[in-house]
């Protein structure tokens, strides 16, 4: 079993989660991003979309960045 980092850093561990995460939940959102690109909406909402995207990914990593042991 990997050890957690150590609050406001991150070991390689994390990172690889992180980045595993972040490609896992990409799929979801690309497909609600094409659905409504498809739909007729305009290409600043479906944009909306892939932001939210983001700030999930951000979170995710600013949690692990946060967390102690």
């Amino acid at each position: 079993m990997a050890k957690q980092s150590k609050r406001f850093s991150l070991n390689q561990e994390d990172i690889k989660k992180w980045a595993k995460n972040s490609i896992v939940f990409l799929a979801p959102f690309l497909l609600v991003f094409f659905v409504a690109l498809q739909s007729g909406s305009d290409i600043k909402d479906a944009l909306d979309i892939l932001y939210l995207y983001a700030l999930n990914i951000i979170v995710d990593i600013l949690r692990k960045f946060i967390a102690s042991k």
